[in-house]
């Protein structure tokens, strides 16, 4: 344990000033499947309006800038959890501004030699009114994914691939957008 919390202040303090680390940005796991334990960290910054995600795996130092969107503020907080095959998600949200809130997942994993975008998550809804709210789930390794929103569910095929995570632009494929 006391390993576990001088690697959390040693990931700490290698960000840069005004950023904000708290354990919910941290994780240690075994992310690239070679049987040792690994850290990822989120890196805010207070006048930013993304995240950064910081991986230290099998001794290389892998960093990823403005992943996902966060924010200081109560409801917009990104935060990171090991899904349960193993991967790591990179959660991130709107609770708190505007009408339009939503919940979206980053499942980030090991594969091809690479941290690889292997599934997005987005979840939508008018806070005002009902009618403009949906749900994508896109499996970017076989390229099927499923959405559902005002005009219904449907399947969809995304020809994206599962990039190596510092490929991606970042843009969400087009059924998994809020109105």
């Amino acid at each position: 344990m006391k390993l576990l919390a001088a690697s959390f202040v040693l990931a700490c303090l290698a960000m840069t000033a005004g950023s904000i680390c708290s354990a919910q940005n941290f994780l240690v796991a075994d992310l690239d499947g070679d049987g040792a334990m690994d850290q990822a960290v989120l890196a805010m910054s207070a006048d930013a309006p993304n995240a950064d995600l910081i991986i230290k795996a099998g001794g290389k130092l892998y960093f990823y800038p403005d992943l996902v969107f966060s924010s200081v503020m109560a409801g917009q907080e990104a935060r990171l959890q090991i899904s349960a095959d193993g991967a790591l998600e990179v959660l991130s949200g709107n609770h708190a501004v505007g009408r339009t809130r939503w919940d979206q997942g980053l499942t980030i994993a090991w594969f091809d030699n690479a941290f690889r975008l292997a599934k997005i998550t987005r979840s939508w809804w008018d806070s005002m009114a009902s009618g403009d709210d949906g749900h994508c789930e896109v499996d970017l390794r076989s390229g099927w994914g499923i959405t559902n929103g005002p005009n219904g569910a449907r399947e969809m095929r995304i020809d994206l691939g599962a990039p190596r995570l510092e490929e991606w632009n970042r843009v969400l494929p087009e059924g998994c957008r809020s109105s």
